[in-house]
């Protein structure tokens, strides 16, 4: 007697789940994009201190976090890693959620 195979786990909500996810990292990109230009001349030229330069490397860094995640999500999708897709997609939009957060509190 053989034991029947099991039945394949349907991946349509992770699929939307991802998609989701990825849609809102790429739009916390967009004002990202906006006020990359303005963060270089919001400190004024005599005024350069290790401050600035930490500021911005944190700011320049950001990108780095959702699309890595987004990547880290897809590469686990396909390998078929179901647990750590959903984790690396919802990670993605963290920082996002982080930032607004921060945001509204301080208001």
């Amino acid at each position: 007697m053989t034991t029947p195979a099991p039945k394949p786990i349907s991946r349509v909500l992770l699929s939307v789940w991802m998609f989701i996810m990825l849609a809102v990292a790429l739009g916390s990109l967009l004002p990202w994009l906006a006020l990359a230009f303005s963060a270089l001349i919001s400190y004024p030229s005599q005024d350069r201190e290790f401050s600035m330069y930490i500021f911005l490397a944190f700011f320049y860094a950001y990108p780095i976090f959702p699309i890595g995640f987004a990547i880290a999500a897809r590469n686990a999708y396909k390998k078929e890693e179901n647990a750590l897709a959903w984790v690396y997609s919802t990670l993605s939009i963290a920082p996002f959620v982080i930032f607004s957060l921060f945001a509204y509190i301080n208001i």
